[in-house]
C-alpha cells in the first residue's frame, strides 16, 4: 500500500519532507518523490511512496500534476469505478496520458471539485493542491 505525506509551512521544508518520505519509504518500494510548491508566503510539500498496481509506468508517479499545472495530487487506495468516470470525463473533453486512477481522480477534481466525492466508489485517501 502506498504512503504519502504533506506539509504546509512558512519556512522552507525540504529537509523535513525528505525525512518524512524516508520514514514511509517501506510503504512504496516502486518510486519515491516529493515536490515543494511555493504558494504566496507558504511552502506546500507533497511526498509519495509508490507501490505500483494499476499503471506501472513512470508517467503515473506521484505527486501527480494536472496538464494545466494548476493542480497536484497525492493519493492512496483504489477507485473501483475509475474507468466509468474516465469515460465520462473523456466525453467532457479530457485527455488521459496514463492508465492510472490517480490521473482520473485529479481530472474529476478539476471538473467537479468536492462534489466528486459523491461519484467515487472505492477505498482511498488523497490530498489535492488546488
Amino acid at each position: 500500500m502506498c504512503g504519502f505525506v504533506g506539509s504546509v509551512s512558512n519556512n522552507s521544508i525540504e529537509a523535513g519532507i525528505q525525512s518524512a518520505l524516508e520514514i514511509i519509504r517501506h510503504r512504496g518500494p516502486d518510486a519515491n518523490k516529493y515536490v515543494i510548491y511555493k504558494q504566496k508566503s507558504k511552502y506546500v510539500a507533497f511526498a509519495h511512496a509508490r507501490l505500483s498496481i494499476i499503471d506501472l509506468s513512470n508517467a503515473a508517479i506521484q505527486p501527480f500534476e494536472s496538464q494545466c499545472n494548476q493542480y497536484s495530487i497525492i493519493f492512496n487506495g483504489e477507485i473501483y469505478n475509475y474507468q466509468e468516470i474516465r469515460d465520462e470525463l473523456k466525453c467532457l473533453g479530457f485527455t488521459f496520458y496514463t492508465d492510472s486512477d490517480t490521473e482520473v481522480l485529479l481530472a474529476a477534481w478539476q471538473q467537479w471539485g468536492l462534489e466528486v466525492l459523491r461519484r467515487l466508489i472505492g477505498m482511498f485517501a488523497f490530498a489535492v493542491l488546488d
